[in-house]
């Protein structure tokens, strides 16, 4: 009675939820007119993800997609729309140009509009189809997730829909999971931890769904876009792997355990070398949990946490994962976790989401120059709060386990 008292106390109402969407939804309007009118209210546009997309997008309709996995002319194609000294670059596999090409068509401000007002309310029902209990508690934990999303207009809604899409369909034992997995071939990297899920479930049905997807797309882009946009693609990771390297990326806004110990003065071979070790061990625990876990939601949650673990190229708006595994995890920990630790919890999560947040507020948009590393004191610090969510969490999940085991021994 008394754990169902805390789990109860630890929910956010439904008005306070309609609240923060409120609001949230207010910052998308407010967003979408700034990014019609870029000068309304600065003097100089400093470029966000979905300017990006915008620029990919016209790019495509220009005739000139392949130019833009070279950065110098993306660069190029970014200062001839926009006028602006600060630069971003385009790495996506040429799956998520269909996407980029669809939104070029609107003026910027409806595409921004579109496409972040729609994936937001995708994720919301994700969120609520996964954890409906809980669903005000989750939008609050992740809040500055949500927030920078919105800010920049990255895709963190779109991918944390699609991966909550697969562990819907996952839980129900359907071959449909297969989709979502394939369609996450615009951010594979977010993939593995899903796949190596799906593996080690031997969902030999939802895999070959996903082979499927993942091959149909790759055709569509060679007919649409011409078999050379594979090439530019690997031409264009190839510049940012060594972009990455040199530093020419706003690290302290990435939470990967490379940019953290990067940051730090850890050469690059050293660090993605431990980085490397990290993937190991985050696939190891999806497939030890499925093995040892009975409970499919403590599976997806660790899936889920475990899947920022993997790659070196992770970055804040990637954190909607998280959000994920709030909705599969939170009725259990609320039920289990003393006061403190919820509050720690929580804390630790705006910490993970809202780090990289406000060092960029602080400083501001200083990449202008994509041939210089920055000298900013910054650092990247998410990975630090999602290390220590990660082992607060596993803690309340085993210490949960036990005490089930033990009451089950004094049972028999």
């Amino acid at each position: 009675m008394k754990n169902q008292l805390t789990a109860v106390a630890y929910k956010v109402s439904p008005e306070l939820s309609r609240i923060i969407i409120l609001a949230c939804v207010g910052i998308l309007v407010f967003m979408a007119i700034d990014f019609q009118y870029p000068s309304l209210f600065r003097t100089e546009k400093a470029l966000t993800d979905f300017d990006a997309f915008y620029v990919s997008g016209k790019m495509f309709w220009d005739g000139t997609l392949n130019q833009a996995y070279h950065y110098k002319d993306f660069f190029e194609a970014q200062q001839k729309l926009y006028g602006t000294s600060t630069f971003m670059v385009w790495s996506y596999p040429p799956q998520f140009n269909f996407i980029t090409a669809a939104l070029a068509v609107l003026p910027a401000g409806l595409a921004y509009f579109t496409f972040t007002g729609l994936t937001f309310a995708s994720y919301l029902l994700t969120i609520k189809s996964i954890s409906s209990e809980y669903f005000g508690s989750v939008i609050l934990a992740i809040f500055p997730a949500i927030l920078l999303n919105i800010r920049s207009g990255q895709n963190g809604f779109l991918t944390g829909t699609i991966v909550g899409l697969f562990f819907l369909a996952f839980m129900k034992r359907k071959a449909v999971a297969g989709l979502p997995l394939g369609l996450m071939i615009i951010k594979p990297h977010l993939a593995v931890g899903i796949t190596v899920l799906a593996l080690i479930s031997k969902r030999w049905s939802a895999l070959g769904v996903a082979l499927l997807t993942v091959t149909l797309t790759l055709i569509a882009s060679m007919i649409i876009f011409g078999p050379s946009i594979w090439l530019a693609f690997a031409e264009g990771m190839k510049d940012t792997s060594r972009l990455l390297a040199l530093g020419a990326f706003p690290s302290f806004r990435m939470t990967s355990i490379y940019a953290t110990i990067h940051e730090f003065g850890v050469p690059s071979a050293i660090a993605l070398t431990i980085q490397l070790l990290a993937a190991v061990i985050a696939c190891s625990t999806i497939a030890i949990s499925y093995i040892k876990l009975k409970n499919p939601r403590h599976i997806i949650g660790i899936t889920a946490t475990a899947s920022l673990y993997i790659s070196p190229y992770s970055f804040d708006y990637d954190l909607t994962l998280l959000g994920i595994s709030a909705a599969a995890l939170l009725p259990y920990i609320a039920s289990r976790a003393k006061p403190i630790e919820i509050f720690v919890l929580f804390f630790l999560s705006w910490a993970a989401c809202g780090s990289g947040l406000v060092q960029s507020t602080l400083i501001g948009n200083k990449y202008t120059n994509i041939e210089t590393t920055h000298t900013d004191p910054v650092y990247a610090l998410s990975s630090i709060a999602l290390i220590l969510l990660t082992m607060l969490t596993l803690h309340i999940l085993l210490r949960g386990r036990l005490q089930e085991l033990s009451a089950t021994r004094l049972l028999n």
